[in-house]
């Protein structure tokens, strides 16, 4: 792991499953893209959500959450991850195993906090999600021209709904990620 972040507290893991995906998030975010591997979340399920382009999990028998875990996560950047995902999702340890062994860890992840939400719906897949948005939304047409990598478009993408939808916090957001 690069020196980026290291010194500042607990090191946690953060499981991720969706716009946490891309690399190009991650990094407008946390300024960096920690070590991370390919892990499974058992017993959830990832839902869509109605008019969002980021799903939601909920626990689910019998039900699995492919993604991957993030390692080495600061307090500042766990901090950072926790606005960002704000009121909508719950931070909770849950148990995953990684998929290149049998081993499993502890880790954090973001649990819908309405499990009765009826704007949840079907499956929500990363790479349909990325094609769809890179190639039909209306207003990425302009940025599809200037040749941004598809997770460059999704972060652009995420970050923009995050805006729009929290638009009284999002000055806060890019306050607390130090943009300049």
């Amino acid at each position: 792991m690069g020196s980026s972040g290291v010194g500042s507290g607990n090191l946690h893991s953060v499981f991720v499953y969706g716009s946490l995906l891309a690399d190009d998030v991650v990094r407008v975010l946390l300024k960096r893209v920690p070590e991370s591997s390919s892990a499974v979340l058992n017993n959830y399920h990832r839902f869509s959500i109605k008019g969002r382009v980021y799903p939601a999990i909920l626990p689910l028998l019998n039900k699995t959450v492919t993604g991957k875990v993030l390692l080495g996560i600061t307090d500042p950047e766990l901090h950072i991850l926790d606005v960002f995902e704000d009121v909508e999702y719950q931070r909770t340890t849950v148990d995953v195993s990684f998929m290149d062994n049998a081993d499993k860890l502890q880790a954090q992840a973001y649990v819908w906090a309405d499990k009765n939400d009826p704007n949840l719906y079907g499956d929500w897949d990363f790479q349909v999600i990325s094609y769809s948005y890179c190639v039909l939304a209306p207003h990425t047409v302009q940025l599809t021209r200037k040749r941004l990598s598809t997770c460059s478009l999704l972060a652009y993408i995420i970050i923009s709904t995050y805006t729009t939808i929290h638009e009284s916090n999002s000055l806060n957001l890019c306050w607390e990620l130090g943009d300049s």
